[in-house]
């Protein structure tokens, strides 16, 4: 077994191999997130794993690889696609692992918004969650609200945690969840069901000069005025993974 960091690998390395691991992220800060206390009891981009024992840890993975000491598991991913136009005539599709930023069936009418984020149940655990959650002094605003005299700063972390854990869904759903951020939208009915909510498959129109996608942290996207993208699930592409026991 051999170990290259990313910076020394060459195509050599890909040749006459059984089995190649990729381990770590994909180069985006995570900072923000790691320092999430809300998410503690995550293992986050491998942040249980202190950096010295890294490559101790990826030796004990191969032992159980070897001994079948593994449980497979599903990570369900959706798949993004571009009506081609005139301007853009070229077939794009990419597959999202966690989730695209920026419904079945219903005209959701036109947003203005600051982004829509549109996220897999992997993704549930990351920016979706991160933009969605509650915090404990959201809880104590509502009660200071409705003339609470006792605020307990235990009893609101306790809730802003018991709340935030509904946001996160399985990683093999076959559902995504979309999210708009900061969102407003002319009409008489309720604003709650276009604002958020789970979906199958999901077409959004940009309407703006300079609409932009970002998938994953890493995929850009530009798109012109008037473009319509594609965003569905496809479970039938999902990510087959291992859990070590």
């Amino acid at each position: 077994m051999d170990i290259i960091r990313d910076n020394d690998l060459a195509q050599k390395d890909f040749q006459d191999r059984d089995l190649i691991v990729s381990i770590g992220k994909n180069h985006n800060e995570a900072n923000g997130l790691i320092l999430d206390t809300s998410r503690d009891n995550e293992a986050l981009c491998n942040i249980s794993i202190p950096v010295d024992q890294c490559e101790a840890a990826v030796a004990k993975m191969m032992t159980n690889l070897e001994a079948n000491k593994f449980q497979q598991f599903l990570r369900n991913r959706a798949l993004f696609s571009v009506v081609k136009t005139k301007a853009k005539p070229q077939n794009v599709e990419k597959l999202i692992l966690n989730e695209v930023a920026y419904v079945d069936g219903r005209d959701m009418g036109q947003f203005k918004s600051s982004g829509i984020i549109i996220s897999t149940g992997t993704g549930s655990s990351g920016w979706l969650f991160s933009a969605r959650k509650i915090n404990p002094e959201d809880i104590r605003a509502v009660q200071l609200l409705y003339g609470c005299e006792e605020v307990s700063e235990s009893v609101n972390r306790n809730l802003a945690s018991l709340i935030n854990s509904t946001y996160v869904f399985p990683y093999d759903s076959d559902q995504l969840y979309y999210y708009v951020r900061e969102g407003y939208v002319r009409h008489d009915n309720s604003f709650s069901w276009r604002s958020e909510g789970f979906c199958k498959e999901i077409k959004i129109v940009n309407e703006i000069i300079e609409g932009r996608i970002l998938i994953d942290g890493y995929y850009n996207y530009s798109l012109e005025i008037g473009e319509q993208f594609k965003i569905k699930t496809a479970p039938d592409r999902s990510l087959r993974c291992l859990r070590f026991l």
